[in-house]
């Protein structure tokens, strides 16, 4: 087969070829800037930033685009100030207070998302702001006015200035990014009654692709329905589409008055979704939905009811089955009335004296109960791999649920073999066997879509999510709250349990903090409590229910979870946020390969959001537009005649005669990816940078 072009000819090339001189320049105006979007859209398959790479580029090695021409945007006056004010912002001054929210520094964002908030601790009569984002082949200067008190914010305003850059900015800056090895700078400078402070420093990276399909989630207070806090629409499931904002995929009271919706589950491969319906009356038995989503839109079809009880099941990636969590709890505390030690969906179940059930495996269309699978009865949390080979689960029988198994899986056969246990948290010597003193317990695992790690929360909730205050509320807060909402009292903080993020390395049951996605520089920092998140204690040891994307992008996986922590200046409350994790090209999983989180946008505020799945949009057949291969049935999106375009898009192809895979196309095996730095993962290539 065809490989990829090494890097000594790539780079003879570039010496003699006018594209990759790097010395060009385009200086462009605010008018020229909100044209960039069309003029820089790439040499591929525009709309997925795989193929819409800068110039001419050839991923090698660890470089995924090499040479970009570069690309300067120059707006700082624009807005009306004078050369001799232009010049005093750019010169800065003292920082004095100023401080950077976020992003976090070294946050890795994909390509193709909203533009995110710009946010620091400043003064609240900041007039203008100067910013300076730069990277190998980009830079932006811009003088803006920043927005204080403004968007849709539910329970605080924001007590500083913040700046959401322009779109079309954003999307060039990810389209001149050369991924992993080009790291951006912000440098912003403040003016305030007539003193400049700053310049203030952050950086961040812009992975060379976008994050593939839709989030799913679970909103316990969204006012998209027209109603206002829990009260009104209890929980509801909703969709934030690629570069979207969130809109309602199941509304809370789809079963009936005064029902919450809630305990989703949504297929990989986004063919159906799993939800749980309940009553606030106790009589009122819950009812399991099944759905199918619309092939289109993502939006979700008719309802078939499915188990009395199916709370967050374990959907097959293909959506054809799925696989209930036990319902039983620790057994030493049988006929004692105690709360029973499970998953939260779980508790809820024993207010509705449902009785305790083992694990169980259905078919998703006949819904009937599939015997003999070799799967544990007291299986919890279960998860299926990407590429539906590996099952995993917290295991009851593992110490009282103090244990992650794993099971190799072929649904050929509905057959669950080669048990292993992967970790074991033992109480400590002489711990109270009470279920109020759990100890620590693995929960929440899902697996990286390369099969060899385990990503999972260690918690020693009774619940596995947070106990007392699952669905964080201001009403927890009390009067005795910061009015900012920045602090946790010390009421909350005895109702809050720690949760938080590790990874497991299936070959050597190795165990590693991600320490960079919750706010530590390094384990030993997670280990002293050094954080580096702005508000400290506060925001840290609440993070809860990871979910994987099934499909890498851009050199990365990418890790979803909810956590409570400040958003910038805008207070606690508990968000949807992404991590990017270092693929291994050596498959170990050992070390800390998270890196800072970055806030999900498109996602209501304020409205304790929870669960969030990337599931990939409904496949195409062959003859409707791509943007990948991935978006294909078959795997295969073949270019455009006018690649170079904006808004070019490829058509749904068969795969070419004796050739091989290109990056995001269908494989079996590495050796069928063209490019020598593009793996085979879960059965398409992808590019895997030497770290």
């Amino acid at each position: 087969m065809t490989r990829g072009r090494g890097l000594l000819h790539i780079l003879v090339s570039c010496a003699v070829s006018a594209g990759c001189a790097v010395g060009r320049q385009i200086e462009l105006g605010h008018a020229g800037a909100r044209a960039v979007e069309s003029s820089m859209s790439g040499t591929g398959a525009a709309g997925d930033s795989d193929h819409s790479t800068p110039a001419t580029t050839t991923p090698v090695g660890s470089v995924e685009a090499p040479m970009p021409v570069p690309v300067v945007i120059d707006e700082t006056k624009d807005l009306g100030l004078t050369s001799a004010e232009v010049e005093r912002l750019i010169a800065g001054g003292p920082p004095g207070a100023l401080r950077w929210l976020y992003p976090y520094d070294g946050t890795v964002f994909p390509r193709d998302l909203r533009s995110p908030a710009l946010m620091w601790e400043g003064d609240v009569a900041t007039d203008v702001v100067y910013v300076r984002i730069k990277s190998r082949a980009f830079e932006y200067k811009t003088i803006l006015k920043p927005m204080i008190g403004s968007g849709k914010v539910f329970w605080t305003d924001p007590k500083h200035p913040q700046l959401r850059l322009p779109q079309a900015i954003w999307d060039t800056a990810g389209q001149q990014s050369f991924g992993k090895d080009d790291p951006f700078t912000i440098e912003l400078s403040t003016r305030v009654n007539g003193v400049v402070a700053g310049p203030i420093v952050t950086r961040f990276h812009i992975a060379t692709a976008s994050i593939k399909g839709s989030i799913y989630y679970t909103s316990y207070s969204s006012t998209l329905l027209g109603g206002s806090g829990i009260a009104g629409n209890y929980g509801s499931l909703l969709r934030i589409p690629p570069k979207g904002t969130a809109e309602v995929a199941l509304p809370g009271s789809l079963a009936g008055a005064g029902t919450c919706g809630g305990c989703h589950s949504v297929a990989a491969n986004a063919a159906r979704m799993l939800s749980q319906s309940m009553s606030l009356n106790p009589q009122v038995m819950p009812q399991a939905w099944s759905y199918q989503l619309d092939p289109s839109s993502g939006a979700v079809g008719m309802a078939t009811p499915a188990t009395i009880y199916a709370p967050i099941a374990a959907l097959y990636p293909d959506g054809s089955k799925y696989l209930t969590g036990s319902l039983r709890g620790d057994p030493r505390l049988a006929g004692t009335g105690s709360p029973l030690v499970m998953p939260a969906y779980a508790v809820i179940a024993f207010t509705y004296n449902t009785i305790p059930k083992d694990a169980a495996l259905y078919d998703a269309t006949t819904l009937q109960a599939i015997p003999n699978t070799g799967i544990p009865p007291g299986a919890l949390m279960p998860a299926f791999s990407p590429d539906g080979t590996r099952l995993v689960f917290n295991d009851l029988a593992i110490s009282t649920a103090h244990g992650l198994a794993i099971m190799d899986y072929d649904t050929a056969r509905d057959k669950a073999t080669g048990y292993r246990e992967l970790l074991r948290e033992d109480p400590p010597v002489g711990a109270s066997p009470s279920p109020y003193e759990p100890g620590w317990r693995p929960g929440w695992p899902a697996i990286l879509p390369d099969n060899k790690a385990v990503v999972f929360v260690r918690t020693d909730s009774l619940d596995f999510t947070s106990t007392s205050s699952s669905n964080f509320s201001p009403s927890t807060w009390g009067a005795d709250a910061d009015p900012n909402r920045q602090t946790l009292t010390d009421r909350v903080k005895k109702l809050l349990k720690s949760s938080d993020m590790h990874i497991v390395d299936v070959a050597t049951g190795k165990v590693t903090v991600l320490a960079k996605a919750m706010g530590f520089n390094t384990p030993p920092d997670f280990a002293g409590e050094n954080t580096y998140l702005p508000f400290g204690e506060n925001d840290t040891h609440h993070n809860y229910y990871p979910t994987v994307s099934p499909v890498a992008a851009g050199g990365y996986f990418w890790v979803f979870f909810d956590s409570l922590r400040n958003f910038g200046n805008l207070g606690l409350v508990r968000q949807l946020w992404g991590t990017a994790i270092d693929i291994r090209r050596d498959g170990q999983y050992t070390t800390d390969v998270s890196h800072p989180p970055f806030y999900v946008e498109g996602q209501e505020f304020g409205t304790e959001n929870h669960r969030a799945f990337a599931a990939l949009e409904v496949c195409k057949p062959n003859g409707q537009a791509c943007s990948t291969g991935i978006d294909c049935c078959q795997g295969f999106c073949s270019a455009p005649s006018d690649a170079g375009s904006a808004g070019a898009r490829g058509t749904c192809s068969a795969p070419p005669a004796n050739g091989c895979a290109n990056r995001d196309e269908r494989c079996a095996q590495t050796a069928d990816c063209c490019d020598s730095a593009n793996y085979c993962i879960n059965g398409f290539c992808a590019f895997v940078p030497l770290l």
